[in-house]
């Protein structure tokens, strides 16, 4: 596979700068399904399969995710 012709990358502080904003995002996502929905489930876990789309996440690397945010728990 080649890449695109002319193309460039990101600057490293704007990829940065946005690998951030979506870590926290997720986090709180997760901090508040885990208060008010007592964690994932099964429903969850369809959801987040359909949303996991992405060419760069394999069959395998989906499953693990899922696996592990179900293993998530409130103390």
């Amino acid at each position: 596979m080649q890449p695109e012709k002319a193309w460039q990358p990101r600057p490293l502080a704007e990829v940065r700068a946005q690998i951030l904003q979506l870590d926290n995002t997720i986090l709180n996502l997760i901090s508040r399904q885990i208060m008010t929905g007592g964690g994932f489930g099964e429903e969850q876990d369809r959801q987040l399969s359909g949303l996991l789309n992405d060419k760069q996440i394999s069959a395998l690397e989906k499953a693990q995710l899922i696996d592990a945010l179900g293993e998530i728990k409130r103390r």
